[in-house]
């Protein structure tokens, strides 16, 4: 790890639902702040060249507009948004996918972090008490 960048020597690997959590937890302090759950980022709101905001959708069909000063957008590997500002996908040459899942924890199931590897395959089950 020491060739990581940065004061912290190390990496996190958290499921994208708990980081998640965390964000709209922190947002929430914030006072223009609005969590919009189930609703779909359709396309860009452009101004004089410049994302301004978002057009969505949500689960029921209604739409609607956000304007914003900043856009992020985090909407996967096919993502519309990214297409709709022009901007190229990265590849890296990582050897795996990463999927998280929950699964119901047992009394008898392992506590902590306890990696599972082969030649071919790897996993860890991560204890986060009640999954």
């Amino acid at each position: 790890m020491k060739d990581l960048p940065g004061k912290h020597k190390y990496i996190a690997m958290v499921p994208q639902w708990d980081l998640l959590d965390l964000l709209a937890r922190a947002a929430e302090q914030e006072p223009g702040f609005h969590l919009r759950m189930n609703t779909e980022a359709t396309e860009l709101i452009w101004s004089g060249g410049e994302v301004t905001g978002v057009s969505y959708r949500t689960a029921d069909g209604s739409t609607g507009d956000i304007r914003a000063d900043l856009t992020v957008a985090c909407d996967g590997r096919g993502s519309v948004l990214r297409a709709a500002a022009g901007l190229a996908s990265r590849s890296w040459p990582t050897p795996m996918d990463v999927w998280w899942f929950r699964l119901p924890r047992n009394e008898i199931d392992p506590a902590g972090a306890v990696p599972v590897v082969t030649p071919h395959r790897a996993a860890v089950l991560l204890d986060r008490g009640d999954y």
